[in-house]
């Protein structure tokens, strides 16, 4: 199985010419020859998410997918024993404070959507004539909005943010059915019903047969959060129409026209408020309820009815009142209020989750107690926040940004909302509050960045200056015999002179990349430095990782409270910071993002690399934003789950081999509870490399990958299966790494006995310090080099031999040494250090 990015069936096996047995060409089970008297299979899962060109606009989506990934970043009070066991991952309170915080995206994107729709577009351009002039189609204009009809302007002015809502709620509904309507199997005399329930809340969590069974949920909040958006369009349209008619006073000779469009206009307000008041009431509950989400979607259309009724009443006006739309920047401030404002029940709670935490990690320091609780220390313990938070300034920046472009696209901008800001016929105005959040986004955001890089460039200097000159002294007892093996590279003992000479002739073209050159210093030689530089980055990459997210939110979350403070107490506008660098800055970001799309929709390789954060964010079920990009475990695991069956029926036994994001799913497998009693009796080998469970799955979403299942895992008992489990990695793998750590705690009654370096094995990267005179120092491995790695391929051999013995003639279990290296490799002649850039091959056959 591979990892992010997605090999295909012929890069994974080296064949031509695979056979698909199993699958679809989206994900499937393709077959090359036998190797060894075995089955060779592989499972191509990447078209499920960068294969296939289409899914590079998925980029359109990244923050729907923080939102979603962010209610996953739960901590737990307990990490382990029969408590975590059986418990949902995630706390009713948790769950409904994370939804809301998802909501806050849709409400702030529904806002800031609708603001140019309504004032600029609809309002101000199109009640312009010259802005109308260098507009396309200026006669249908004139048939379908006339100039003087403001009402029908602004009713035309609430189709594109309804619009947007439901394409993305379109796209969810097309997605459901490819992914979450593969329902996870059942026992083979039953057939697999829909949960009703949200995954979060299954007890177990990866372990729940249910988890992965969550199409009925995703079409509840995927009805939500369609009708807040709409209903946002219709409290924006009809919060405006009311202040237009106020404005307007009930003159025209008819006051009765006059009444109608405000009762109208407060009705739609009230029944859109109360919409979304009921959506907030209806996240709190973990069980899809269709009917009740129906209603509400029905409801908000309603509201729009009524608000587009209530402007199409409007009278005619030929005079176009200066200035922005009346009531809008209301709405828009009302709007980014609540959206400020459904953040605040995540805040709360986090902050109540850590003090609880705290006082109970106090009193175990007290009482003596070291059961296994949740490490505090692994991550800022408002992580949701976090996300959430940098989500919303995603998604926030974009938008503004796309306001700003379409003022700029319509004619000469000024920033104000009135006359007394020189806002008249002949100019298109933006509310001064746009220019100063996206500048203020801009330059502080750009500041902090640019610190963070500097500090952690400083940082990672001094430390790769300390560790080079002990990394020289390591690596060459690394690549020292032991265990009474002969070195990789020695010439074996030779029995004749003219094999003596040929083996001394060979050694004399050989080096050490670990010497120093001639006429130096005595430093490291920087191959060692780019080592030891490589080993830091992976060790430090959750840290690294954390600052980025932590320096992007917290300044945004303290300018989202500091804003409003700033107006209301300071009375004045907050500060606009150098307009003129920030706008070039927007008008070259969506140029930029074009050729990216660009290049990635042409070259596959390309879009692999760009797709890569969305095979890490789209794993878990779109539990908490529906609108997120789908999650391809939704079907991977009821895909791979059939095929261990299918396998086991047939009389067959089953090795996993799992890279980076394969391990992931192959974790998630063989850990949920199976129905099927005669399961029991077949053991599963499972081989992870390059494997992200507990260096970053365990420090970021530890409610689901705890420490009680992979430590379950590690002592074979699988939900599935028996499981027999060997995790390898490099220390310059910056993605993977040992799944043991602190695994020395004592653990809580009913949890399983493990003991350390069961699991974990560590090998030599880079595999050998010697190389041909001439020819290219040895290669750095990493996280994507264990392909090339014989070593590797030893370890799936030897992992065979133990679930399914060979037969008598083939070959005998390897040996191997104390830091994982074979025997067999080190007893080669030429074990040159493996070189990524050559083509992919298995080597079971070694």
């Amino acid at each position: 199985m591979h990892g992010v990015g997605g090999f295909t069936p012929e890069e994974l096996l080296g064949d031509l010419k695979p056979t698909r047995v199993w699958g679809d060409r989206i994900a499937g089970f393709y077959r090359t020859a036998d190797s060894r008297g075995r089955h060779l299979e592989a499972y191509a899962w990447g078209g499920l998410t960068s294969h296939s060109p289409v899914r590079v606009l998925w980029t359109l989506l990244t923050p729907a997918m923080l939102a979603n990934m962010a209610g996953w970043m739960a901590r737990r009070r307990v990490m382990s024993g029969s408590e975590e066991a059986e418990r949902p991952p995630t706390t009713r309170a948790f769950r409904w404070c994370a939804r809301l915080a998802a909501l806050a995206l849709t409400v702030s994107v529904a806002v800031m959507v609708t603001l140019p729709s309504l004032d600029t577009v609809a309002f101000q351009c199109l009640g312009q004539v010259p802005c109308r002039e260098h507009l396309w189609a200026t006669g249908l204009l004139d048939a379908l909005a006339p100039r003087d009809l403001l009402g029908v302007r602004l009713a035309w002015g609430a189709l594109p943010p309804v619009a947007v809502a439901v394409l993305f709620y379109l796209l969810a509904r097309v997605s459901r059915n490819r992914y979450e309507n593969v329902e996870p199997p059942a026992d083979k005399e039953s057939q697999p019903e829909p949960s009703t329930r949200c995954a979060a809340a299954q007890p177990g969590g990866l372990r729940s047969p249910a988890f992965w069974s969550g199409r009925l949920w995703h079409s509840h909040l995927s009805n939500l959060h369609l009708a807040a958006g709409i209903g946002v369009a219709a409290a924006m349209l009809a919060w405006c129409v009311a202040a237009v008619g106020a404005g307007q006073g009930q003159g025209a000779g008819a006051p009765d026209g006059g009444s109608a469009v405000a009762v109208l206009a407060v009705s739609a307000l009230v029944l859109a408020v109360l919409v979304l008041a009921a959506v907030l009431v209806a996240l709190a509950g973990d069980e899809a309820r269709g009917p009740l989400s129906w209603v509400l979607l029905g409801a908000s259309i309603a509201a729009l009815g009524a608000a587009v009724a209530a402007a199409l009443l409007l009278p005619a006006d030929p005079v176009q009142p200066d200035g922005v739309l009346p009531g809008i920047v209301a709405a828009v401030n009302t709007g980014w209020g609540l959206s400020v404002l459904l953040l605040l029940p995540l805040i709360i709670q986090q902050i109540a989750a850590w003090a609880s935490r705290r006082r109970d990690e106090r009193r175990r320091e007290t009482t003596g107690d070291r059961e296994a609780h949740t490490r505090i220390g692994v991550f800022p313990w408002a992580a949701p926040v976090v996300l959430n938070a940098v989500a919303l300034v995603l998604a926030n920046g974009v938008l503004v940004s796309a306001t700003l472009l379409v003022a700029l696209g319509l004619g000469p901008v000024r920033y104000g909302v009135g006359a007394a800001d020189g806002c008249d016929g002949s100019v298109v105005c933006v509310p001064k509050a746009v220019i100063s959040v996206q500048t203020i986004l801009v330059c502080a955001l750009g500041a902090v960045l640019v610190g963070l890089l500097m500090v952690a460039g400083v940082r990672l200097w001094a430390r790769v200056r300390k560790d080079a000159g002990t990394l020289t002294a390591d690596l060459r007892q690394a690549y020292r015999p032991s265990d009474g093996v002969e070195p990789a590279l020695s010439p074996p003992v030779v029995q004749d002179a003219a094999a003596a000479a040929a083996a001394k002739d060979r050694e004399a073209w050989m080096y050490s990349a670990l010497d120093p050159d001639p006429g130096g210093r005595g430093e490291p030689t920087s191959w060692v430095r780019r080592t030891a530089a490589v080993r830091v980055i992976a060790e430090r990459t959750p840290a690294l990782a954390a600052a980025l997210v932590i320096v992007v939110a917290v300044p945004s979350l303290l300018g989202a409270f500091a804003y409003p403070l700033w107006v209301l107490f300071m009375a004045q506008d907050p500060p606009v910071i150098l307009p003129g660098v920030v706008m070039g800055i927007v008008g070259v970001l969506p140029v930029a993002y074009g050729f990216v799309v660009r290049y990635a929709l042409r070259d596959e390789r390309k879009r692999r690399l760009l797709m890569v954060p969305f095979d890490v964010g789209t794993f878990f079920p779109r539990a908490f934003h529906p609108f997120a990009p789908p999650a391809y475990a939704e079907r991977a695991v009821p895909d791979l789950t059939r095929r261990i069956w299918w396998i086991h029926d047939n009389g067959g036994r089953v090795v996993l081999s799992a890279h980076s994001q394969g391990s992931v799913i192959a974790a998630a497998t063989v850990a949920r509870r199976s129905e099927r009693k005669d399961t029991k009796d077949h053991e599963i080998g499972l081989v992870t490399f390059g494997a992200p469970l507990a260096k970053l799955y365990r420090w970021a979403f530890p409610a689901l990958f705890s420490d009680g299942l992979l430590r379950c895992l590690a002592a074979g008992k699988g939900g599935l299966a028996p499981v027999r489990w060997k995790n390898l990695y490099y220390l310059t793998d910056y993605i993977g790494g040992d799944v043991e750590a602190d695994w020395d705690v004592p653990a809580n009654s009913g949890d399983e006995t493990v003991a350390v370096g069961s699991v974990d094995v560590l090998l030599l990267d880079p595999p050998s310090d010697r190389y041909v005179y001439g020819q290219a120092l040895p290669r750095i491995l990493s996280h994507t080099g264990y392909w090339f790695d014989t070593n590797l391929w030893l370890h799936v051999n030897e992992m065979c031999d133990r679930i399914s013995p060979p037969e008598p003639e083939s070959q005998s279990v390897p040996r191997f040494t104390s830091n994982g290296q074979s025997a067999a490799a080190k007893d080669a002649v030429d074990a040159l250090s493996p070189d990524p850039a050559a083509p992919l091959r298995y080597r079971l056959g070694s």
